[in-house]
């Protein structure tokens, strides 16, 4: 056995450092070919804000990271899950960490409900708990998206491929309300798909897929998370409602620091754009490197962000400029001190699984 746990975790170590170089190669490559794209500018060229701009920027970095740490706080105390907030705020850098060096940042909710467990909590209702994060967060972005593709569409960017690309968004919405549908069968009808997955895992028997051990332990262990994963979000939304109200407060003020990055360069370099379209354009930049395939939406995100920013932005160094530092505060940063914390969870967790064995 303990050869197996230290396999599994040089294992995973590997696989992330895998995904970290991957995701810096990306980067690197992606913001190389911008800057060809604009004449060769280099990377000497792009410090051009001033100090001031750069140590308001380190502040909001500073706002933005606490308030999604509180985000997730407020779910736990909803919960009635006494987590201390600066171990909160470590999970909050591994899952900055996490999600953009896995594609479609899927694998901060994997990391979170394994550390969560770590905490004692049951993977049922670590799931629910990271389920609900995303649950606030995409709640927030889809009511916001649609103000933003007007504003980007009705601005001074109502370029065509905008307009067609805008299409796309009714399939997103569809998709999002059929997660919605889907999330509350599980908490009215949590019968029927514990008898789905029992006739699922019956079939398999049946077939001689698995074995009758593994049939009766996996259904058992399937259904005490899927009754975990309900009672959880029925405790959230009946639990105090000045958590749940500053769990949704916290996840406002996320997004506005997210988009605040470029109002605060902009000002800075004396752009003569209004705030609002600037961060219209950001929260669709924002949205587009969700649904990129490399890690982070490395690649996805710069591009789409010179491609919305270039309607509304004549000069390439500050274009290039932008993008550079728009990706260096919200992402860059968090994800090297999240990486950091992220290898020192993982090998104190080893090393206490070592002295217990």
């Amino acid at each position: 056995m303990k050869n197996q746990n230290k396999h599994f975790t040089r294992k995973s170590l590997l696989r992330y450092l895998g995904f970290t170089l991957l995701f810096v190669t990306i980067s690197i490559f992606s913001l190389q070919f911008l800057l060809h794209q604009f004449n060769d500018i280099t990377f000497s060229e792009l410090h051009i804000f001033s100090k001031n701009a750069l140590a308001q920027m380190l502040i909001l970095l500073f706002a933005y990271v606490v308030i999604d740490g509180f985000r997730l706080y407020f779910i736990l105390r909803t919960l009635k899950e006494n987590i201390v907030f600066p171990y909160v705020l470590i999970l909050t850098f591994i899952n900055f960490f996490i999600c953009n060096i896995t594609p479609f940042t899927i694998g901060g909710a994997f990391a979170m409900i394994y550390f969560l467990n770590k905490q004692g909590l049951s993977i049922g209702k670590a799931a629910a708990v990271t389920s609900l994060k995303s649950f606030l967060a995409s709640s927030f972005n889809m009511m916001l998206i649609p103000f933003a593709l007007y504003i980007v569409l009705t601005g001074v960017s109502g370029d065509e491929s905008v307009k067609k690309a805008a299409l796309f968004f009714p399939l997103v919405l569809i998709g999002y309300i059929l997660f919605i549908v889907l999330l509350f069968k599980v908490l009215k009808h949590k019968e029927k798909i514990k008898s789905l997955i029992y006739k699922l895992y019956k079939w398999l028997y049946s077939k001689k897929i698995i074995s009758s051990n593994t049939f009766y332990k996996s259904y058992k262990s399937i259904t005490k998370q899927v009754d975990s994963f309900a009672s959880t979000f029925r405790e959230f939304f009946g639990g105090l409602p000045r958590y749940i109200l500053l769990s949704f407060i916290s996840t406002i003020f996320y997004y506005f620091a997210l988009y605040a990055f470029s109002v605060i360069m902009s000002s800075d370099l004396g752009l003569d754009i209004p705030a609002l379209e600037i961060m219209a354009n950001q929260a669709v930049a924002t949205f587009i490197m969700y649904f990129g395939v490399t890690p982070g939406g490395s690649g996805f995100a710069e591009g789409g962000y010179v491609y919305l920013f270039s309607k509304i932005v004549d000069s390439e160094i500050i274009l290039a400029a932008l993008t550079f530092y728009w990706r260096l505060f919200t992402v860059y940063i968090t994800s090297a001190i999240g990486g950091v914390f992220f290898f020192i969870e993982i090998i104190r967790l080893h090393q206490r699984k070592r002295k217990n064995a």
